[in-house]
């Protein structure tokens, strides 16, 4: 979907189902080095702190790890420009605890909006964007 955010021409906006492909690709990701820890504590410990250096890493350039595999960034409705760190703290930590408290209604939200905002979208006044020319490359705002 194309649309026009605040003189934003142009943004192709991320569809639901990317956005589910994505979250998809991170949880496994995310979970996997404790799958490995189960069998052995030390490598999946290192895988651990391995994979949530990179989550870190995505939140700089306002990526989660499946949106920068998949080529999505959270970018800002006012500017068009990236979140940054601190705002994807704050949509990764409190944004998405919010949104998945109730039934999960934040994340069922993004089939409703026009604009396929979650709550934690909502929060910090952003949407997800989508960039696939820039999948797996780190983008710098």
């Amino acid at each position: 979907m194309q649309v026009d955010l605040d003189g934003h021409d142009g943004m192709q906006l991320a569809t639901p189902a990317r956005r589910l492909a994505g979250f998809l690709a991170e949880s496994f990701i995310l979970l996997f080095p404790w799958i490995i820890m189960a069998g052995d504590g030390g490598v999946g410990l290192l895988l651990l702190l391995a994979v949530w250096g990179w989550e870190l890493w995505c939140w700089a350039s306002s990526r989660t790890i499946g949106k920068h595999l998949l080529g999505m960034t959270v970018v800002s409705s006012r500017s068009g420009t990236g979140v940054g760190w601190g705002m994807m703290f704050v949509r990764e930590i409190i944004g998405k605890s919010i949104s998945g408290f109730i039934f999960a209604l934040g994340y069922l939200w993004i089939l409703i909006d026009s604009q396929h905002q979650g709550w934690h979208d909502k929060l910090i006044g952003a949407v997800v964007e989508e960039s696939p020319e820039d999948a797996g490359q780190l983008q710098e705002y």
